[in-house]
């Protein structure tokens, strides 16, 4: 959508309520269903089991290595799973804390992201199936980093609708090349970040030129 096409009122109803209201109605249902997820602990399944293992039995330098049972998974998020684990214990809550509050802040953010750019009614909409996904759900509340994946993706997002007008800057060139080091926490960051780059060119190009 054109960010200059007027977008409708924040105090307009829908059924009745306010569209705030709704928007405020359908984050707090996600925050709930994340939280009961979470709080119901099912059981761990094979590949979830493999990457606690993993946790468990390696150390720090040990994780950048061959991986138990050919597990993988970015480097940085198993140690912050054992950095958590060495604070609050071992069980099941503590190594699906990290994704429960990634899948959380992954709510918000996309939220915030899609905010500049949408009409409220596609904003709620979005909120809406954000908050009540059955796989954002479920890889949330497992020991995984997939929900982690989503939260980098978001931010990433979050910063190109913010500098997508902006002239490039040497400062945005030296974030996105510290950025790189997010490769080791969130494998799809491998494509993301150079999309954000590609996506970005043209304004450099456009800027160069009319420097020129």
């Amino acid at each position: 959508m054109d960010p200059s096409t007027p977008s409708i009122p924040w105090d307009r109803r829908a059924f009745g309520v306010p569209l705030a209201t709704w928007l405020v109605v359908f984050l707090t249902v996600g925050v709930m269903l994340r939280g009961g997820h979470y709080l119901r602990n099912d059981p761990v399944w094979h590949d979830e089991a493999a990457l606690i293992v993993n946790v468990l039995e390696k150390s720090y330098a040990e994780i950048w290595g061959p991986r138990l049972f050919n597990e993988t998974g970015p480097p940085l998020f198993l140690w912050l799973e054992k950095a958590v684990i060495a604070v609050i214990g071992d069980s099941t809550y503590a190594l699906r804390l990290v994704p429960l509050l990634a899948g959380i802040a992954a709510l918000f953010v996309g939220v915030r992201t899609l905010r500049p750019i949408a009409t409220p009614i596609e904003l709620l909409l979005f909120a809406l199936m954000f908050a009540i996904s059955d796989r954002l759900l479920w890889h949330c509340t497992e020991a995984k980093m997939y929900s982690t994946d989503v939260l980098i993706a978001a931010l990433l997002a979050l910063l190109f609708v913010r500098q997508e007008k902006a002239v490039p800057t040497f400062a945005e060139g030296l974030l996105l090349a510290g950025a790189s080091g997010l490769m080791f926490f969130s494998f799809p960051a491998v494509f993301i970040l150079p999309a954000y780059g590609l996506a970005r060119f043209p304004s450099l190009i456009r800027s160069r030129s009319v420097a020129g």
